[in-house]
């Protein structure tokens, strides 16, 4: 059975403190990414079975550098899925640059899509770049 830890007077289950780490550490990925190019190619991330965060990558050879998306996603989701099953992993994220449209504006969002055991889900995170810093919102987005 998990422990729970109290923090400022709130409790929280080992399970929402790993979703809390694996979210900080993601932004951190995508912010290097977008004060350096403006943006990102999917990318994955995990909380193995010693509670370590692991980034995981995906590499397709592509003559310009330029693979697909679709299968960069595929292939991330698919190796996460088969570490959760085999044990190795208990959370992983593949986590997307996105644009979110609502009525006629058009926002640059991060969806970030959650797998474990028999669950998955997905977040959205409205974002901003500054000049040495990415501001993230979370935002509620129906599918």
């Amino acid at each position: 059975m998990g422990r729970n830890m109290q923090l400022c007077g709130a409790f929280f289950s080992e399970e929402q403190m790993d979703n809390e780490r694996l979210i900080e550490s993601i932004k951190q990925q995508a912010e290097l990414f977008m004060l350096e190019i403006g943006a990102f190619y999917p990318f994955g991330t995990a909380i193995d079975s010693n509670y370590k965060i692991v980034p995981i990558g995906a590499y397709i050879e592509d003559e310009n550098d330029n693979p697909p998306s679709q299968e960069l996603i595929s292939l991330l989701e698919k190796g996460i899925n088969i570490e959760i099953k085999n044990g190795r992993y208990i959370i992983g994220a593949v986590v997307l640059d996105v644009t979110i449209r609502k009525s006629t504006e058009s926002f640059d969002a991060m969806q970030v899509r959650f797998y474990e055991t028999n669950k998955t889900y997905i977040k959205h995170f409205l974002y901003s770049i500054g000049t040495s810093k990415v501001e993230f919102t979370e935002i509620d987005v129906a599918i």
